[in-house]
């Protein structure tokens, strides 16, 4: 996989979703566990590079680049 960039987080989720209210502090409370480098990241876009399967325990090289 090559990852392209970092997800950043969506306020959306603070919806309600049958009112529209901004009134449910999500972000909040999942930035606390979230923050790197001073940033709030949700996730990674990536796209797959070589066709394979991916098992819990396999072990990754991280390149940059």
């Amino acid at each position: 996989m090559r990852v392209r960039g970092v997800v950043p987080r969506c306020v959306v989720v603070d919806l309600d979703p049958v009112t529209g209210r901004n009134d449910a502090p999500l972000l909040r409370e999942l930035s606390g566990y979230r923050q790197s480098q001073g940033e709030i990241n949700f996730g990674v876009d990536a796209v797959v590079t070589a066709a394979g399967r991916v098992r819990t325990g396999d072990q990754i090289v991280l390149r940059r680049g």
